[in-house]
């Protein structure tokens, strides 16, 4: 998670509470410490750690961090292949589900992002921060604005969908697709 990630989070707060939160993939954080404070103010007590769970809990009111990963590499706390189905017992468990750019990396779309919407509680959020066009060579897949209007339609049971385009070089500078 970059600095355009960590705004999207942000933004992402102000309309629902994270609550029980599961990351695709154990999620990196790419922000210097003085961001970090910069962002949130000097008062915050958080420690800089290599991975995002401990600022989701102090910053971003996640209640428990779970993460999905194929191997134990990064010491996932699930180890599940997204490219297969997910177990029964795994579905609506979660409040926010935060792909934080792995799913160009998983083969199976289709069933990824089918897992993504089933971890997801009725009423919960899913926040994807992927690469859209220009990152050639990075993963399998960049997706589009498209792709997400129809997945996450009002015709497939989903609402308040909204989807932004950021400059990489540039974090003060967001778009919204309409």
């Amino acid at each position: 998670i970059d600095i355009n990630g960590l705004n999207f989070l942000r933004y992402a707060k102000k309309n629902k509470t994270f609550g029980k939160t599961i990351s695709i993939g154990r999620q990196d954080l790419d922000v210097s410490p003085s961001a970090i404070k910069s962002f949130f103010g000097s008062g915050l007590s958080y420690k800089q750690d290599k991975y995002i769970d401990n600022l989701l809990l102090d910053c971003f009111g996640a209640s428990s961090i779970d993460s999905v990963d194929n191997s134990d590499y990064e010491q996932a706390s699930i180890i599940h292949d997204m490219n297969l189905p997910l177990s029964d017992a795994m579905h609506c468990c979660y409040d926010t589900v935060i792909d934080g750019g792995s799913l160009e990396h998983i083969y199976n779309l289709p069933q990824a992002l089918k897992n993504c919407s089933l971890l997801c509680r009725p009423g919960g959020q899913i926040i994807h921060i992927l690469p859209a066009i220009n990152q050639c060579g990075h993963g399998f897949w960049q997706f589009s604005p498209e792709l997400f209007f129809s997945l996450y339609s009002i015709e497939n049971g989903y609402m308040d969908t909204e989807i932004f385009l950021s400059d990489m070089s540039d974090g003060k500078k967001w778009f919204k697709v309409i």
